[in-house]
């Protein structure tokens, strides 16, 4: 029989960007903002994901999972949450969402961040 799950979950230290990545591909760029996601829980956790984007005020949701400790925001060369992009400021904030529906939301305010560059 398993555990009953008896705490949300909850982020070892604040999330903060750790870097980007923007690929060139024949369809087109694989473009990632990345972030440090080291968290505790006793299921799996789903982090509920919005981004803004400050200058149009567009703002999307979407649920993403972390990676060997790392969250990626952006898409890839064909698809994804979100779209990121050179010159544009976005804010974005986590909220963590476990297998047994417990929920952390993010307080405070949001990370900023710029769109990565273009590599040339």
């Amino acid at each position: 029989m398993a555990e009953v799950e008896t705490e949300a979950p909850q982020w070892l230290s604040p999330p903060k960007q750790t870097g980007s990545t923007w690929s060139e591909y024949g369809c087109g760029p694989e473009v990632y903002v990345l972030f440090d996601a080291a968290l505790q829980s006793q299921s799996q956790v789903l982090i509920r994901t919005t981004l803004s984007n400050t200058q149009t005020g567009l703002t999307i949701t979407y649920f993403l999972r972390a990676e060997e400790g790392q969250l990626k925001v952006g898409h890839s060369m064909c698809s994804g949450a979100f779209v990121v992009r050179d010159g544009n400021i976005y804010e974005v904030t986590f909220d963590l969402w476990d297998a047994s529906s417990k929920i952390t939301t993010w307080t405070g305010e949001g990370i900023v961040f710029a769109g990565p560059a273009k590599k040339s």
